[in-house]
């Protein structure tokens, strides 16, 4: 947040944050392999795509001060403008299929979706996202067999101009099935008794 600065009639200007011009990424790696997921697990997404980085100025009322009211009464001074940022990005997860996403964490926050939105489910093959075809469709690519999230809407970063740490909690293809264990004959296990001496 800027300092405070008075002007030639003594009040006090607003305070302005600094925009930010540019964006971080924390989880973009390039050359790494694309998991397979079965049943059920937590995913570490990987951001291979981002685009349409957008700042946006927000304008904050001073609190009242005394004064005088009416027409001669004392104005409020100063105020503040708090920038805020979104951007769009794709975030890959694991090969498809993936049937939904059910808890999801952003830094410390959980949240829980249980649902396929806002999902492309990596099909064979499966149409690009509606927000790339939407706005860079030149640039759209179905990404065939991947499954990634962000094909509906922009990631809210607030007041950071660094992406936060996502995990989503996948559903893969046999997400409620239990393997059979195999019933060992205890017989075949025993060792062979050494022979008695005489």
């Amino acid at each position: 947040m800027g300092e405070k600065s008075r002007g030639t009639s003594g009040r006090t200007a607003a305070k302005i944050s600094t925009l930010q011009a540019s964006y971080r990424v924390n989880t973009s790696i390039e050359g790494l392999c694309i998991p397979i997921l079965y049943g059920r697990n937590r995913l570490q997404p990987n951001i291979f795509f981002a685009w349409s980085w957008v700042p946006q100025g927000n304008w904050t009322e001073p609190p009242g001060q005394g004064g005088k009211g009416g027409l001669f009464g004392t104005p409020k001074q100063g105020g503040s403008i708090q920038y805020t940022y979104s951007m769009w990005m794709l975030l890959g997860l694991c090969e498809g299929p993936l049937l939904a996403i059910g808890r999801l964490w952003k830094d410390k926050g959980r949240g829980y979706q249980f649902s396929a939105y806002d999902l492309a489910p990596g099909g064979r093959p499966q149409p690009p996202g509606a927000g790339a075809a939407g706005m860079i469709p030149l640039q759209a690519l179905s990404y065939f067999g991947t499954a990634y999230m962000g094909t509906q809407y922009p990631v809210d970063l607030g007041s950071n101009n660094s992406t936060p740490n996502f995990s989503y909690e996948g559903y893969g293809p046999l997400p409620y099935i239990q393997p059979k264990s195999v019933a060992a004959n205890p017989s075949a296990c025993r060792r062979p008794r050494p022979p008695v001496p005489p």
